[in-house]
Parts: C-alpha cells; sequence; structure tokens
C-alpha cells in the first residue's frame, strides 16, 4: 500500500469575536504505538477580538509527524490586510511550525 507523505496540514480558523477550543489527534496509524505515548494530541485554543485573534496550543505525546508546518487559513476575518506573528516574531505567509505556541493576527 502506497503511503501518502503529508507535506503541511490546513488549520481553517473561522473568525468570531469569542472563544473555541478544538483539538487534533494524530500518529503513525499503523500499530499500537499510541499506547506507549507515541501519538500528538493538540489542543487549540482560540480567542478573538475585534483587532486580533490569538491561538495558543498545547501538545502532548511524543510523535513526530512528517509534515513539519501547519498552514493557517483564516476565514472571514473583518479587514484583508493582517500581520501574523509566531511565538513573539512576525512572519510573511501563513505556514507556522507544528511546535508553535502562540500566534496571534492583526488587522
Amino acid at each position: 500500500v502506497d503511503e501518502l507523505n503529508i507535506q503541511e496540514v490546513e488549520l481553517k480558523v473561522y473568525f468570531k469575536i469569542g472563544s473555541e477550543v478544538s483539538y487534533f489527534y494524530d500518529d503513525a496509524h499503523n500499530g499500537y504505538e499510541y499506547e506507549e505515548g507515541d501519538f500528538r494530541y493538540s489542543t487549540f485554543r482560540y480567542r478573538g477580538t475585534g483587532v486580533q485573534i490569538v491561538i495558543s496550543q498545547d501538545v502532548e505525546g511524543s510523535y513526530r509527524p512528517s509534515y513539519e508546518t501547519y498552514h493557517i487559513n483564516v476565514i472571514g476575518l473583518p479587514d484583508d490586510s493582517r500581520k501574523m506573528m509566531v511565538d513573539g516574531e512576525e512572519i510573511s505567509g501563513t505556514s507556522v511550525p507544528i511546535g508553535f505556541k502562540e500566534v496571534v493576527i492583526e488587522w
């Protein structure tokens, strides 16, 4: 069976004023290694205001996936001009490392 080599995972973020929590689970999909902690369980916390979005991430498990980045796709922002910061550093583009602690999007 041919394995799919995922290069990047898209996170769709729908703008709203308020808070949300989402979860993402991943593992090797081919055995019972998850029983020994070889999995990745990400908790994403979203907080949106009239001028910014803050997304924080907590990760459990030791699984290292093939992909190294998340593509942040924000849908429904009130303004198209935006600045994105990852762990305090401004970036260009919308790809962030999977190990990020906090993403801030301002407009």
